[in-house]
């Protein structure tokens, strides 16, 4: 048994959760907890109106993913979840051409992954897709990140409905928006790194934010994410060059839900260099031993 595995083993999953998670993400998270009351009233407005609804629309509406239901995604999502040391959500696939993943809830957590994110990524890539929204439930994002899709992406109906509709709630409103995308940004990047140590190293990550950049799975459109890693350098280099940069790229995402692919992927290939990746990071070597030990149980999908 190796180092890294003694540490994960010994480690609780609060513990574990903490490597990874990204300091700007435990920051923002910090600042949205001394709101007063908002932990409070998000619990409650989840769980009166979005967890059942959103319940309701998945049951009969799209394909649950199960042993028997699409086996080969619900292998990836038990390995993941016995990596993280989280219990399994539950686990949808909806028909969207659009490539997304999505997890909410807040007593329950579920995951929805979309037709187009199959069609478009490798297995591989998938697998990193899967890991990203379960560390958003190791994490414990999934409250807030389900108050945000309310709040910011669901429209007025969402915070007239908590709020009230008048000049001002929207006034006060406003800038809690701003430090709820602000969060939310920061949280995707601490999920990207849970997703990177399930993996191993973070090529199927970046990968994956490569193809949703503007890549497909047609072998005469391939894009490379080596050189999509270099072109994230490149953009890195242009934001440090001027403050003036600095402030065209916040006037882009001030309001948005994640971070531009280029930032993310500079992002987890930086921290993939770390010792604290380096201490809990799955190996290749591991997921190789894995797969002698079982014949076709949950990791046979991950075979070529």
């Amino acid at each position: 048994m190796t180092t890294e595995n003694k540490t994960r083993e010994n480690m609780t999953a609060e513990n574990y959760c903490e490597v990874f998670t990204h300091p700007a993400d435990k920051r923002a998270l910090d600042a949205l907890k001394k709101i007063p009351m908002f932990d409070r009233v998000c619990s409650k407005f989840i769980s009166v109106f979005d967890e059942p609804f959103r319940r309701i629309n998945d049951m009969a509406g799209k394909v649950q993913i199960s042993e028997k239901q699409l086996p080969k995604l619900h292998g990836m999502l038990i390995d993941v979840c016995e990596k993280l040391k989280i219990e399994k959500p539950d686990f949808y696939l909806e028909l969207n051409r659009e490539p997304n993943a999505r997890t909410y809830g807040d007593k329950s957590a579920t995951i929805t992954l979309t037709s187009g994110l199959l069609e478009c990524l490798s297995d591989e890539e998938i697998y990193a897709v899967i890991a990203h929204e379960c560390g958003h439930i190791a994490c414990k994002h999934v409250l807030y990140s389900t108050m945000a899709n309310v709040l910011l992406f669901g429209g007025a109906i969402g915070s007239d409905l908590i709020f009230g509709e008048n000049f001002i709630t929207a006034a006060i409103i406003a800038p809690i928006k701003l430090a709820l995308a602000h969060w939310h940004r920061c949280s995707e990047l601490s999920a990207d790194r849970a997703a990177a140590v399930c993996c191993g190293d973070a090529k199927a990550v970046v990968g994956s934010m490569t193809r949703i950049a503007g890549g497909t799975t047609n072998l005469d459109y391939n894009v490379d994410p080596n050189l999509f890693a270099e072109q994230a350098k490149d953009y890195q280099d242009l934001l440090d060059s001027s403050k003036v940069n600095k402030l065209i790229e916040y006037s882009l995402i001030c309001t948005s839900s994640h971070p531009m692919p280029a930032v993310r992927a500079n992002e987890i290939l930086e921290w993939c260099e770390t010792e604290a990746f380096e201490s809990i990071a799955f190996k290749k070597e591991e997921k190789k031993e894995q797969e002698k030990k079982k014949k076709r149980g949950f990791f046979g999908w991950f075979r070529k």
